[in-house]
C-alpha cells in the first residue's frame, strides 16, 4: 500500500468516527398545557425509577406524585407521567 493510500485510509477512518458520534439521538422535551398548567410528559421506560425521573428533570419526587395522583410506587413501562415545569 502506497503512502497516498495510507493517508486516504486514515482520513476515511478518522472521518467515519465523527459520523458515528453525530448519530446519537437527543431527547426533545415538549411542553404540554394541561388544565391550565404546563408539563413535560415523561414516558416511563423499563428500569426507570421515580428517583431517576426526579433527578432527570430536577424536580422533587413529591412534585411528580402531586401532578400524578394515580401514581403508584411501581412504575409501569409506557406509563405517561406529568412533570410540572414550575
Amino acid at each position: 500500500m502506497g503512502v497516498t493510500m495510507k493517508k486516504v485510509f486514515a482520513f476515511i477512518l478518522f472521518f467515519s468516527s465523527f459520523v458515528a458520534f453525530a448519530q446519537e439521538t437527543k431527547e426533545v422535551l415538549v411542553v404540554h398545557a394541561i388544565e391550565g398548567k404546563e408539563y413535560y410528559i415523561h414516558v416511563v421506560d423499563s428500569g426507570n425509577t421515580l428517583f431517576a425521573i426526579s433527578r432527570k428533570y430536577a424536580i422533587p419526587r413529591d412534585e411528580i406524585k402531586k401532578a400524578n395522583p394515580r401514581l403508584t410506587e411501581t412504575l409501569k413501562r409506557c406509563e405517561r407521567l406529568r412533570v410540572d415545569l414550575a
